[in-house]
């Protein structure tokens, strides 16, 4: 992977691939060969680990923290370190916050709101002036334990996430040899207790109660298209609205750095038409925006009124008021449409659907018990005949094509 050269007066160079894909030299200068050797090993295991997305090695984490600051700087200077930080001083709550600002614009506004909300749980715990070396293992463990005790599954496995990525960041940079997270399982982010299905129905009753034209649209957008609130709607406007195709493009900033560019394609429902038609003929003239009075509202304020709304329906609100909305119109789709149509519309993959919408519903038991549903043939133990299926299907190859039709076709009775 790498390779050591020597001039003609002893100079010596260490030449390789960058996680990058392009070559990179460091000038080791007049250094023994054996000193070259070493550093050949740990940069290769460095090359290595980055390109795994994982932690370099507790050896190579330890040389790092050790070598002199002219190999240090060489090292950043080909993307294989991070600047040094005084790791006998710097403080956890510092050094996360030189951690948040150095992902820059790449972090959205309340990506960033929610990263500090994890630095205060930290500081809670480990006091404001814990020094980031002075964190161990069992500090760790003690930590999880702590945040399981005191918070939601999703929020503890969070934070754990967001604390292992803080100390990779400071091995890499060589504030401390070892991450103390390295063996704490974050567990899962999804949370089934908090996923409640909004039906048709109540979903109509809210729609109802709303105050005005604009508040029903976004509702029903929530509802039947899947609208992430407020991101998503703050930048939907009347030219994102296709009438003569009956489809809606939908721009999510949270997944504008994805393969997708955050963009997705959303058929108009028979549900939403309506309230979208009545809401454009309501529209003041020269307005592009399609919810102009609440597209730039705090997600807290519209939440409060949303519960407000879902109380005077004379219903009780729901936790995770516009989430749930989401995930009803994303059972929906899965309940109707292939898995890979649901996932396109809904804009997410197959793991965060499983992870945070999915779920066994009243409906699934209900047309499971139903004594009139249709059976299955092989379940019933009815055999399917030449007769049964027409002389043109029975014609067909025998092998997975004629296997492939006997699971699918609907079965019919004998005669």
């Amino acid at each position: 992977m790498a390779s050591l050269t020597t001039d003609k007066y002893g100079y010596r160079r260490l030449l390789f691939v960058g996680t990058d894909q392009k070559r990179k030299t460091i000038h080791l200068g007049y250094i023994p060969k054996r000193t070259a050797s070493e550093i050949k090993r740990h940069v290769e295991a460095i090359v290595v680990a980055t390109r795994a997305g994982m932690s370099i090695d507790a050896e190579t984490a330890s040389w790092l923290g050790k070598i002199g600051e002219d190999v240090h700087q060489k090292l950043v200077a080909v993307g294989l370190a991070g600047g040094r930080l005084r790791s006998s001083s710097v403080t956890l709550a510092d050094y996360w916050d030189e951690f948040v600002a150095g992902k820059g614009s790449t972090v959205k506004p309340r990506s960033v709101s929610a990263m500090n909300q994890v630095r205060d749980r930290a500081g809670e715990f480990f006091g404001p002036a814990r020094r980031l070396v002075d964190v161990s293992a069992g500090d760790a463990e003690r930590f999880a334990d702590w945040l399981r005790g005191k918070y939601a599954q999703a929020t503890a496995a969070r934070t754990l996430k967001r604390m292992k990525q803080l100390y990779v960041r400071a091995v890499k940079d060589g504030v401390i040899p070892l991450n103390p997270f390295d063996g704490i399982r974050p567990g899962s982010m999804a949370n089934p207790g908090r996923l409640h299905y909004v039906t048709v129905d109540e979903v109509a009753r809210v729609i109802e109660a709303a105050p005005d034209a604009e508040w029903r649209a976004v509702i029903a957008l929530a509802r039947f298209a899947g609208l992430r609130i407020p991101s998503e709607l703050t930048g939907l406007t009347w030219g994102d609205v296709n009438w003569s195709d009956k489809r809606i493009v939908l721009h999510s900033p949270k997944l504008e750095h994805s393969a997708s560019s955050g963009v997705r394609v959303v058929p108009i429902l028979p549900e939403l038409l309506p309230h979208l038609d009545a809401l454009s003929h309501a529209a003041p003239t020269g307005k592009s925006a399609v919810c102009p009075n609440l597209a730039h509202g705090r997600s807290g304020n519209l939440r409060t009124q949303m519960r407000r709304i879902i109380e005077r329906a004379g219903l009780v609100p729901w936790e995770r008021t516009f989430q749930n909305l989401r995930a009803s119109f994303t059972i929906d789709l899965h309940n109707r449409f292939p898995a890979h149509v649901a996932h396109a519309w809904a804009g997410h993959t197959e793991r965060v659907a499983l992870g945070h919408y999915l779920g066994v519903q009243d409906e699934h038991f209900d047309r499971a018990t139903r004594t009139d549903a249709p059976t299955d043939a092989r379940r019933s133990g009815q055999a399917r005949t030449a007769r049964d299926i027409g002389p043109s299907e029975a014609r067909k190859k025998t092998g997975k094509a004629e296997k492939h039709e006997e699971y699918e076709s609907t079965p019919v009775a004998p005669a």
